[in-house]
């Protein structure tokens, strides 16, 4: 038998396995060595320790720093909103005035003198309402991450939620304002336009009448426009439609004329007969009857407006 002089087994220390044998021909086991388990380095246990440290220190330091801030943002935002309604209130109550009887100020008719008033508040309320919005969708991140503020947030989120509903409504009643007067300041304009185009017809300057036409026509479409809006009363679509039949009849009628068309002529004195006709409907009784349709459907709105704020007020938000 050839007798070898092999590496020793490592795990018994037998000499006699040929050169190339894998495994031990007394143990079975392999001749390899086992491969020693490396320590971690201390470099990598550095820098672990040192992730772990960050995670601390955001969790407990920066994150809660973080939440402050967003905090003191949104508290700002509401104490700006409520630093809005004296304005506010003071538009809406001014759209809702009814006409005065003896000064004949006031009123769906004159509400188009304050519409520059009306627009600064609604933009106010819409500035505020979008800040707001802003600030609790971050305070529903951070509320998820910095526990330590979680009730501070979740109280914060809760005035939010208030301030918002009582926006909603400020703003539904100032889109109103807005929108009717709009409506009577276009009527307003189309009104002057069509007392320029019958001093042209009596003056049967035909040419004017046509070149001043396309702009009462401009105003009566937008209008007709606001007319089909929600925060308008019925009425308001039939008041629009007097003013269209009036231009249209007044340009017809003077197209009938220059074409020395007698039964055009005839048929748009029938239109512009039957608008003085009707036109008596549209007098102080139906100007009332609109302001109270105002009255009934956005006095609400500003109470509303009004309790949320308030409520905000006693929960502490400002």
């Amino acid at each position: 038998m050839q007798v070898y002089e092999s590496v020793p087994c490592p795990y018994c220390g037998a000499t006699w396995n040929p050169p190339d044998a894998r495994f031990c021909q007394d143990c079975q086991r392999s001749l390899r060595a086992p491969i020693a388990k490396k320590a971690p380095g201390k470099a990598l246990l550095i820098a672990v320790g040192g992730f772990l440290v960050a995670i601390a220190v955001a969790g407990l330091v920066v994150v809660p720093a973080m939440a402050s801030s967003e905090l003191a943002k949104d508290q700002q935002a509401l104490t700006d909103a409520a630093g809005h309604q004296v304005t506010v209130d003071a538009a809406i109550k001014t759209f809702l005035t009814p006409r005065n009887a003896q000064t004949k100020q006031g009123g769906i008719y004159e509400s188009f003198r304050q519409l520059d008033t009306f627009k600064a508040a609604l933009a106010a309320v819409r500035s505020d309402k979008q800040r707001i919005e802003d600030a609790d969708h971050r305070l529903d991140w951070m509320g998820r991450v910095a526990v330590s503020k979680q009730a501070e947030i979740a109280r914060i989120r809760g005035l939010n939620q208030t301030v918002l509903k009582a926006l909603i409504q400020g703003e539904g009643a100032l889109q109103a304002a807005v929108d009717q007067a709009g409506l009577i300041q276009a009527l307003d304009k189309t009104s002057a336009i069509e007392t320029q185009m019958l001093t042209a017809a009596n003056a049967k300057d035909y040419a004017k009448v046509e070149q001043l036409y396309p702009d009462a026509d401009r105003q009566v479409i937008a209008a007709e426009s606001l007319a089909r809006n929600p925060d308008m009363p019925e009425a308001a679509r039939s008041f629009v439609a007097l003013f269209r039949l009036t231009i249209d009849g007044t340009e017809k009628l003077m197209v009938a004329a220059q074409n020395h068309d007698p039964l055009a002529g005839q048929n748009a004195r029938s239109m512009l007969e039957g608008v003085v006709k009707n036109s008596s409907t549209y007098g102080a009784d139906f100007a009332v009857k609109w302001d109270n349709w105002n009255v009934r459907n956005l006095q609400p709105m500003l109470d509303a407006y009004d309790h949320g704020l308030r409520e905000a007020h006693t929960m502490g938000g400002f």
